[in-house]
């Protein structure tokens, strides 16, 4: 029990969250900043690393005005000539007459920094230049996690990673106690106790209003709470907007979640004179098997004057 937690006296209830489309919403600068923050936060030890060569990558991948922005000049190879076009990524030679010899600085946070920076331009670069085709004809993918791609997959980690971590600190700053966050990819599903009614989210705050109480009751308690945490993640990161479930929207009170749905049920025990044991009451999860609905199979036939092309782009724009 802590009395900081404004709902915790407040019934259990079950919820879950999903991202819109995670994948495409993730864009290249996000990308890219997020397994920089990563890296160098990370407590692994890399070993075996050729600090001189990253630094020298970082050179030719970038503009001098990037390097002294990042504050990466005090160890990055100059150029050893200023007229001209600057020398780009050709060749793997640590030295050559074009530039000088970086400095690899000594501290391990500091090595961090670089290989964080290297992962930076490398993502940027890899999002930038992703192909497709469609239509029979080759296309560069504007933005967003390359579709296909392992990369994708492990950065959408990381920025789920990273979004799990905000909630909570959310959820902490406004007092609300929520006894189990989990997720799957973009799946996540909360326990936590009913935000009480009365409470909205306001943009940065919980705040509370009477009028919002009498507006509030009109509503079960799980999905006012669920209208509460959606706003909240919502406003953790502008590309990464949520949608929610919630019990209440079922007819036997469960929640969908993957190939099990699951609902908080109180049990209710009473007390035995003859054993000794007192009158308790607690909550406890519920699951069941679930297995989602299958739309029925169709079939359309080929036109006289269409070819297998012209199918797939019509039942497209159907």
């Amino acid at each position: 029990y802590n009395p900081t937690y404004f709902n915790q006296e407040m019934p259990k209830i079950a919820i879950s969250e999903d991202v819109k489309a995670l994948y495409p919403s993730i864009k290249k600068e996000r990308a890219a900043t997020v397994t920089k923050k990563t890296m160098e936060k990370t407590q692994v030890t890399f070993h075996n690393v050729d600090h001189a060569m990253a630094l020298r990558y970082i050179s030719k991948a970038s503009t001098q005005e990037e390097i002294n922005t990042w504050k990466l000049n005090k160890w990055c190879p100059m150029r050893t000539k200023r007229k001209g076009t600057r020398p780009g990524m050709t060749g793997d030679d640590l030295e050559d007459d074009k530039w000088t010899r970086g400095k690899v600085p000594d501290s391990e946070s500091d090595r961090k920094v670089i290989l964080g920076r290297v992962m930076d331009i490398a993502v940027r670069k890899v999002f930038s230049s992703n192909a497709y085709t469609f239509a029979g004809k080759l296309r560069i993918q504007s933005d967003g996690a390359p579709i296909g791609l392992d990369l994708s997959g492990e950065i959408g980690r990381l920025e789920m990673g990273d979004w799990d971590l905000e909630l909570a600190d959310i959820c902490e700053k406004n007092c609300v106690k929520v006894d189990l966050s989990d997720r799957y990819v973009d799946d996540v599903d909360i326990v936590m106790n009913a935000i009480p009614y009365g409470y909205r989210w306001t943009g940065t705050m919980l705040e509370y209003d009477q009028q919002w109480e009498l507006e509030d009751e009109k509503i079960p308690y799980d999905q006012h709470t669920l209208n509460i945490m959606v706003a909240m993640a919502n406003t953790i990161r502008p590309a990464i907007q949520m949608e929610g479930d919630c019990g209440s929207r079922h007819q036997d009170g469960y929640i969908p979640v993957l190939d099990l749905k699951m609902r908080t049920v109180l049990i209710h025990q009473k007390a035995d004179e003859e054993k000794g044991t007192p009158e308790i009451m607690f909550y406890q999860i519920s699951f069941k098997f679930f297995k989602k609905p299958m739309a029925p199979v169709s079939y359309t036939h080929l036109r006289a004057h269409e070819t297998s092309l012209h199918l797939v782009c019509r039942l497209l724009l159907e």
